[in-house]
């Protein structure tokens, strides 16, 4: 979950899983409150990845994967 969840200049991603799925969401700072402004729910099969897969091949993955849905990164 660490590498899916981390912090970028004024925006940070969280990640947490429920039922059977990890929820990603690319979040804003906005006056003391968090607004999100993208989401995504993955198959808990993206965690796996994160266990087998060279850092840098699963960095690729997870940024093809949000971009498709509609995260600006």
């Amino acid at each position: 979950m660490k590498d899916i969840s981390f912090r970028l200049h004024k925006r940070s991603f969280k990640a947490y899983v429920r039922g059977d799925a990890v929820w990603i969401l690319l979040m804003k700072a906005n006056a003391g409150t968090q607004e999100t402004i993208a989401s995504a729910k993955a198959r808990l099969a993206i965690l796996d990845d994160a266990m087998t897969m060279d850092r840098d091949g699963y960095r690729a993955r997870l940024e093809w994967f949000l971009k498709e849905n509609g995260f600006e990164i």
